[in-house]
């Protein structure tokens, strides 16, 4: 998504380029930490594009101030695990083959032998938070991790979702390349978030999923999508 920024005048004048990329970008790292001077490995054709799109928009620095966003999975309203799971559309937690986990690799043992590795998520009040704040700025050019404080495996998440609906811990499924979602769960890395919190002095609305879980369960009660 691309953002562009006027000079208010009659006549307008591009001032400013904001690009949303995404993680994706960097692609597998084995789990390790990146920052925005890692190396970008992204294989899928989303991944490439981004980072032919985000150098286009690089080479325009001399004439606007470009800021470009590397956002980690976006998570807020219609785009949860809540909701998906009352929908019916979540119903199993992904485990990794240990064939597919690195030494670098951050990850919680499973059964038999399967991992749980650790992902990465923003909330979407924190990305418009961001932005709104970036467009203000004067300063804020280069590339920026866009991610919360906390990397957690994706069965937490879920199962901190099921915990709240009042429903069961759901069961865990082994994901291989085969699988559609594979590519989502393969390309694994941690993000320091560090560069934006420091730029920008930026304190996260919802720092880790449970605050950002926990906001949007009062949101769907408030909008009555589940039983009393």
């Amino acid at each position: 998504m691309l953002l562009a920024n006027y000079y208010p005048t009659e006549e307008k004048i591009l001032r400013r380029i904001i690009y949303l990329s995404a993680s994706s970008v960097y692609g597998n790292h084995q789990g390790r930490l990146v920052n925005e001077e890692s190396q970008l490995l992204g294989t899928h054709h989303q991944a490439r594009s981004r980072i032919m799109v985000e150098k286009r928009y690089l080479d325009l620095s001399d004439k606007f101030i470009v800021t470009i966003f590397r956002l980690a999975g976006i998570y807020g309203p219609s785009r949860n695990p809540l909701e998906k799971i009352l929908s019916g559309k979540l119903t199993a937690s992904p485990y990794l083959p240990p064939a597919y986990i690195g030494n670098s690799d951050k990850i919680l043992a499973g059964k038999k032998g399967y991992y749980h590795h650790l992902t990465i998520r923003i909330h979407l009040d924190d990305i418009v938070a961001i932005t709104r704040a970036a467009l203000a700025s004067k300063r804020l050019k280069g590339i920026f991790n866009l991610s919360d404080d906390k990397a957690a495996a994706n069965y937490q998440v879920n199962n901190y979702a099921a915990k709240l609906l009042g429903k069961k811990a759901l069961p865990k499924k082994i994901f291989k390349p085969n699988d559609k979602a594979y590519r989502f769960i393969a390309n694994r890395k941690l993000i320091d978030n560090s560069k934006i919190k420091k730029f920008l002095k930026y304190q996260f609305i919802f720092p880790d999923y449970q605050a950002g879980l926990d906001h949007e369960f009062k949101r769907l009660a408030l909008a009555k999508k589940f039983g009393d």
